[in-house]
């Protein structure tokens, strides 16, 4: 069938449907109802610190027992500052931690 893939096993969904993970923009009631719905609901991270993303998972999770995805923002220069780094690393550790 066109929705049974590689894409949609490795995901557990039952569709190839994505929903883009723009940051201020999407809701956990959006993502959920995106997984509830046979999708691959994304929260949009991009402006959250380590507590906001933290409380945005939890809520999704409240929501559906189904995929979601979390996108963040690669940040494309080639110097950081050791507070970005940090950020960075918790955000990787929290999710690492917590969440796979």
């Amino acid at each position: 069938m066109w929705n049974k893939n590689r894409l949609t096993q490795m995901l557990s969904i039952e569709y190839p449907i994505i929903q883009a993970g723009m940051a201020g923009s999407t809701t956990p009631k959006l993502v959920a109802s995106v997984s509830n719905s046979g999708g691959l609901g994304t929260i949009g991270a991009g402006y959250f610190n380590t507590q906001q993303l933290e409380d945005e998972i939890d809520y999704v999770r409240q929501l559906t027992s189904n995929s979601f995805g979390v996108n963040v923002f690669v940040p494309s220069q080639q110097s950081y500052t050791s507070s970005q780094i940090e950020n960075m690393n918790a955000w990787l550790n929290l999710i690492d931690a917590h969440y796979i």
